[in-house]
């Protein structure tokens, strides 16, 4: 922690560069060339380390199945993923081994039992795709430059004579 002081002090420069309406990233992203303070002089970054690249589909299927636990990999909002873990680790124990006059909830009132099942699954389905947006923007706010994607987009192919036909065309970026 002591060594990012002079991080910390050079940083103002840094966040200058970035537009009024912007607000700053909050991951370090190292450089290789030494820093200049003008109190504290040159210091190399060697201490500083590029932030990890987040895989988001990883991000994606731990909110998926753990609420909470792609929060908790991507480090942005941990004591939120923490809070929704909690939460659905109760409601689950209370949905297994509570007993509705003798009988579970499923068998005890089974249309109750779906629309809780439909809630869980809607609301996971949307943890899964904010963790992975998330992911996705840390990646980019941490300059890893995106991976490669590739489509198929619909063309139209010259056929050697002067008719068009139509196609695919494989595009990689």
């Amino acid at each position: 922690m002591l060594s990012l002081l002079p991080l910390l002090l050079a940083s103002p420069a840094l966040a200058s560069e970035a537009p009024a309406s912007q607000a700053p990233t909050r991951h370090l992203v190292a450089s290789t060339q030494p820093m200049q303070h003008p109190a504290l002089g040159e210091f190399p970054l060697e201490s500083a380390e590029l932030a990890k690249r987040k895989r988001p589909w990883l991000a994606a299927g731990l909110n998926w199945f753990l609420p909470g636990a792609g929060y908790i990999y991507n480090g942005q909002r941990p004591a939120l993923g923490a809070t929704f873990l909690v939460g659905a680790v109760g409601l689950t124990v209370v949905e297994q081994s509570h007993a509705f006059f003798g009988e579970g909830l499923k068998t005890y009132d089974p249309k109750l039992f779906n629309l809780m099942f439909a809630s869980v699954l809607v609301m996971n389905t949307g943890f899964a795709i904010d963790a992975f947006r998330e992911a996705k923007q840390l990646n980019t706010d941490n300059g890893h430059p995106p991976k490669r994607q590739a489509r198929l987009a619909p063309a139209l192919m010259p056929t050697g004579e002067e008719e068009l036909a139509y196609g695919l065309v494989l595009q990689v970026r």
